[in-house]
């Protein structure tokens, strides 16, 4: 049995404050959950959850242990849980630490972080896509409906299992027929030879690889040191600056040399 789920959590303890979750077979279990915390106001804006509505929420007790009895329901089946990213293992693990007491709680809190799996990294496998894509534009690219509230539980699982649903059942689905080229791979056999920035049409600045435009815009501090300070954040960047045609406010035209068959 698969299963599809989403957390929001609070700001900076990460505690759960709304589940959801849907069956394959359309069966939907949804809270809120009371996290005795003060909401930032980012939160509150993202989510569009109140004070008020946690608090008349019920504990973290009741929510979990009737969560376990969810995915209870069909003990016969294995059970595949997906998540859209990586964020919701964490928010497991935190509120496993800081507030699960019941056993029950304790188990399925466990048992989320250990299996969770992240369907944003096998849905840009199946796309062909050299990144992951955010939930929203991924659904808008598949259905042609922007969905107006995003950071909702229930409605960001709706959308997930959307989305399996779509890229599962379809074949020959890639990024570049999905109309995201933002996330397509360069072709093979191509070999970059300059890179040019513009602004307002105006070439401001040129350079010959893609690590002198990237220390060019840590430089301008268009890139924080933080964003850069690994390989992999380093290649992932470079990635982009490679693939798209406007990056950090400049227009980008890439000189490309065909390799020899």
């Amino acid at each position: 049995m698969k299963y599809f789920i989403d957390f929001e959590a609070t700001q900076f303890t990460n505690l759960i404050i709304e589940i959801g979750v849907i069956r394959e077979d359309s069966r939907c279990f949804h809270s809120l959950v009371n996290p005795e915390v003060k909401l930032t106001n980012f939160i509150k804006n993202l989510t569009g959850i109140t004070q008020e509505e946690l608090a008349a929420a019920p504990s973290y007790e009741e929510v979990l242990e009737q969560l376990f009895d969810f995915f209870l329901e069909d003990t016969d089946e294995e059970i595949i849980i997906y998540a859209y990213g990586n964020g919701d293992t964490k928010i497991c693990e935190d509120t496993l630490r800081k507030k699960a007491t019941s056993m029950k709680s304790k188990m399925v809190l466990s048992f989320l972080a250990k299996n969770i799996v992240d369907y944003s990294q096998i849905a840009a496998k199946k796309l062909k896509s050299f990144n992951t894509i955010g939930l929203s534009k991924l659904a808008y690219a598949l259905t042609g409906y922007l969905y107006p509230q995003m950071h909702d539980a229930f409605i960001d699982t709706y959308v997930l299992k959307m989305i399996y649903e779509k890229i599962e059942e379809s074949e020959g689905l890639t990024a570049k027929s999905l109309g995201l080229t933002n996330y397509c791979p360069r072709p093979e056999g191509e070999k970059v030879t300059g890179i040019k920035l513009l602004k307002d049409g105006e070439i401001t600045e040129t350079f010959e690889s893609l690590s002198e435009v990237l220390e060019f815009f840590i430089k301008a501090n268009l890139i924080t040191e933080n964003e850069s300070k690994t390989i992999l954040q380093r290649k992932r960047i470079k990635q982009r600056i490679k693939t798209r045609k406007h990056y950090c406010g400049y227009d980008i035209e890439i000189e490309k040399e065909k390799k020899d068959e």
